[in-house]
């Protein structure tokens, strides 16, 4: 009985070629979706955290003024401190030789790269370390230069001094760094010497340290820093800042662990339609096998008997779309790694992942399709052996309304026979429109989002800060200096001068502090709690959502103290707002500068232009700052920052096509298979309607109408019912994982006429093949069929 059981299998697969061929497809599609998304989740969590801890970042970095070699060396005689180096970083502009446009440049200037036990940098083409009168760029700035290569020159352009060309000696990979692609900004690496040959003494004003024992626990860290910054106060040096950052995470492990949360959905919604159109296939497989249940049932098989030869031909099918499906979605999970790790800034050195992953993805790929095709083979084996013999596939309950549907409509009657088969079979009509519906929904919160994305991570953060011009300083200046210089250039429609300064939280996290203009009448923050600065008030702070989340108690009306320069302040917290980056807080610029110790200066203006084009001003404003003996650190403009967001915010966008192309794939192909069963089972019928004359062009508009009746239901659950709920929930998770605020609601209308016409087109092509064949069948085979 076995074999008889087992010669039926293989011959129903052998005979149904087409529906077999669309079913491992539909399973080999689940189990590369589900294959994807986990080896990309595992393999880029392992190796981000992997290649950036290996070049053993920073414990503490602690800033200070007056770093001597004999300091640097108490620092490393401080009990816990297990290496110790000291560097300089400048700001700096960099572009390639006759170039109009700069590009930001931060260079790090160290005594010695060789031996370098403290964030390691790899090399990766030419000459390492840098030699002196030369520089090293970090790989991924090449991009912002054109791809320059090692060997080239690039004019370097300190604040203040005159232009140098500097020969390029090759190139590092930096994983303790953000891209220069995404962060808008060149890394470079020279020794003292090079900055020397400037015109600049570059004395070194950060220590960084490296402690003993457990490097992932924060109070030891603390204690280590905390001594090393008293050690150095004792040995005169002025300490400003001590930097603890979370051990053992990135600097962009937010957005990391951002796009890591993002992969987990993404698996959840890859697994939901997958089930979704295994459900669909495995029902469409099994319908056209009713009848036979029932004439094994009533030759005396028992109900484990058949399900147990269904059952086997199911894990056959399993097996091959496993076989199909898992090399696939590795090669595409591997491939969403690279393009994660180039916008971390990692690289992949081991793409292995851990057996017990392997073994359940390839169990998910066989059980799920068993699973469901249980549940199905119970309903069809409780069908009594009469009623399944009886079964043709073209009776049904009659459709209430049917009759009204009939006289009301304009119709031909071949296409309204067409829309009533479509939904006389409701449950078929359920699974055929649930995934269209769902790939539908996620398609338009996809477009949603994306508008949502664009316009609160973008647009209301331009429109947040409207200047066209931001102009840095090297460091701060008299107000009057800088007020009389920004008079002096015509074509200013508004400036304000503002100060910045460095500051420690007392989470141990040093961020910028900006201070404003309390009257300011063009910065527009978006406060999610408070009120702004008001003119006149003392000590008054507006903290971000970000610093606020990691400031415990750090509440409106509370008191945060923060430490500027040697000097501690506390602030009165008035408001909370959202903020991209830095700075962290906002205070009044004088109260800052006094703060600092450098009452009366500030180091940045900010101004509205009257032209359209900002570049003139630019110009300008930079040749009256130099006049006047202020040197300009940088400048950028607004189509810069924006550049910058957009960048931020690619890997999200990415995320929302991946999620729209698997929906519309998942959805054409279970409408494929309900098309294929649904056109097999009225094979009779249609051969009726041949033998009253229909004609080709007849039936194949029978097999469109009905196709296009059930795109246009799964069309309107989708716009009605899923697509908000759908926007929302997406909305809510982007904007937290970027903003601490959801993203601004948006209804694309593009998005739902284009799914319409889209979901449309998807049930033309899937009717193609069902329609081709239904149409050239002959009268005689039609009503043969069994």
């Amino acid at each position: 009985m076995t074999g008889v059981r087992s010669r039926k299998v293989a011959r129903d697969l052998r005979r149904r070629w087409g529906r077999t061929t669309v079913v491992v497809a539909a399973m080999g599609l689940a189990v590369l979706a589900v294959t994807a998304v986990s080896t990309s989740y595992a393999v880029a969590r392992s190796q981000q955290r992997t290649g950036y801890l290996a070049t053993d970042p920073p414990s503490a970095t602690i800033s200070a003024r007056g770093v001597t070699p004999a300091a640097a060396e108490q620092v490393r005689a401080v009990p816990g401190v297990a290496a110790a180096d000291t560097s300089r970083t400048l700001t700096a502009r960099i572009r390639q030789p006759g170039a109009r446009q700069w590009e930001p440049l931060r260079l790090t200037v160290r005594d010695s790269y060789a031996g370098n036990r403290i964030a390691r940098l790899t090399p990766r083409d030419g000459a390492w370390p840098p030699v002196d009168g030369q520089i090293v760029l970090e790989q991924s700035g090449l991009r912002l230069l054109d791809d320059i290569g090692s060997g080239e020159h690039v004019e370097v352009e300190l604040p203040g001094l005159p232009v140098r060309t500097v020969p390029i000696a090759g190139t590092a990979s930096d994983p303790g760094l953000p891209p220069s692609w995404v962060e808008g900004m060149v890394y470079g690496y020279v020794t003292p010497q090079t900055v020397a040959g400037f015109g600049f003494a570059a004395t070194p004003a950060e220590v960084r340290i490296l402690v003993d024992g457990d490097r992932t626990d924060a109070a030891h860290i603390r204690s280590v820093a905390d001594a090393v910054a008293q050690r150095l106060t004792a040995a005169g040096v002025s300490v400003t800042t001590v930097d603890v950052p979370e051990p053992g995470a990135h600097p962009h492990q937010e957005i990391m662990n951002g796009m890591l949360r993002l992969e987990l959905l993404f698996g959840a919604l890859a697994l939901l339609l997958s089930v979704l159109l295994i459900v669909t296939v495995v029902s469409g497989l099994l319908a056209g096998q009713v009848r036979e249940i029932g004439t094994m049932k009533a030759v005396g098989a028992t109900w484990q008997q058949i399900a147990g030869g269904y059952l086997a031909g199911t894990t056959v099918l399993a097996v091959a779309a496993c076989l199909i499906g898992w090399p696939l979605g590795r090669l595409a999970g591997l491939g969403f790694v690279g393009f994660i790790a180039e916008f971390m800034n990692f690289e992949v050195t081991d793409d292995s992942m851990p057996w017990w992953l392997i073994i359940a993805q390839l169990t998910a790929g066989i059980v799920v399709p068993l699973l469901v095709a249980a549940v199905l083979l119970i309903r069809a084996c409780r069908v009594a052996p009469v009623a399944a013999m009886r079964d043709h596939g073209v009776t049904a309950p009659r459709i209430a309304g049917g009759g009204r549907l009939a006289r009301g409509t304009r119709l031909p009657r071949l296409p309204l026979l067409g829309v009533r088969n479509a939904v006389r079979r409701r449950g078929r009509l359920v699974l055929a429109s649930a995934a269209l519906a769902v790939g539908g929904a996620m398609f338009m919160a996809a477009f949603n989002v994306s508008d949502g994305l664009a316009d609160t991570f973008v647009e209301q953060t331009i429109a947040a800060e409207p200047y066209d011009l931001t102009v840095m300083l090297d460091r701060p200046y008299p107000v009057d200096r800088l007020e009389r210089a920004v008079t002096a250039v015509p074509g200013i429609a508004r400036a304000e001068i503002w100060t910045s300064a460095p500051a420690t939280f007392p989470a141990g996290r040093t961020g910028q502090i900006s201070g404003v203009p309390s009257a300011s009448l063009d910065l527009r923050l978006k406060l999610t709690a408070g009120r702004w600065l008001q003119p006149g008030e003392q000590r008054a702070m507006v903290l971000s959502a970000d610093y606020a989340q990691e400031n415990p108690g750090a509440t409106v009306g509370s008191t945060l103290t923060t430490r500027t320069g040697d000097q501690e302040t506390g602030w009165t917290i008035v408001g909370v707002a959202v903020q991209v980056g830095s700075p962290s807080a906002w205070v009044d610029r004088d109260e800052l500068a006094a703060a600092s110790g450098t009452a009366g200066t500030a180091d940045t203006i900010r101004l509205i232009s009257q032209a359209v084009d900002p570049a003139p001003l630019r110009q300008d404003l930079e040749k009256a700052l130099t006049g006047g003996g202020m040197a300009v650190a940088g400048v950028r403009t607004q189509d810069d920052i924006r550049k910058v967001l957009v960048a931020h915010q690619i890997i999200f966008v990415v995320f929302l096509n991946l999620v729209t192309v698997i929906s519309v794939v998942v959805g054409g192909l279970g409408l494929a298979t309900i098309l294929t069963v649904s056109i097999t089972e009225r094979t009779r019928e249609i051969g009726v309607l041949r033998s009253l004359g229909a004609t080709d062009r007849a039936v194949r508009g029978l097999i469109l109408a009905e196709a296009v009746t059930i795109g246009v239901v799964s069309w309107l659950v989708a716009a009605v019912v899923l697509a908000v709920p759908a926007t929302l929930a997406f909305g809510s998770i982007f904007g937290d994982l970027l903003l601490n605020t959801p993203l601004a609601v948006t209804a694309n209308g593009f998005a739902v006429v284009g799914w319409l016409l889209l979901v449309c087109g998807i049930c033309v092509v899937a009717a193609l093949l069902p329609a081709r064949r239904a149409a050239r069948m002959t009268v005689r085979q039609a009503l043969a069929y069994e």
